[in-house]
């Protein structure tokens, strides 16, 4: 997607310019989340953005349509499943952006 594009652009940006630390952006990980989320629990990915939705589909294995009132129960699970992989302090989940 376009977004998580720009938004990779923006944060290695910002990475380099406020951490002092270089960052490389991989673009076009083919088939996107299902690709990416391996990928960050074997240490291959630091960081990704996607949109709740697809992490509520793809990497929760939850079926119907995803919405604001899951956030918390998203959340929860997503740490359950990272558990021994990454800790809860460099993990990061927003519900929107503002």
């Amino acid at each position: 997607m376009t977004e998580q594009s720009i938004l990779g652009e923006m944060l290695d940006r910002m990475i380099e310019q406020d951490a002092d630390m270089k960052a490389e952006v991989t673009q076009g990980v083919g088939c996107g989340t299902s690709n990416i989320q391996p990928g960050m629990e074997k240490g291959e990915f630091d960081l990704y953005s996607e949109y709740t939705g697809t992490g509520w589909n793809m990497v929760m294995k939850k079926d119907g349509r995803y919405s604001e009132d899951l956030f918390k129960d998203m959340q929860k699970e997503y740490k359950e499943k990272l558990s021994g992989i990454i800790s809860d302090q460099d993990m990061a989940q927003m519900n929107y952006a503002v």
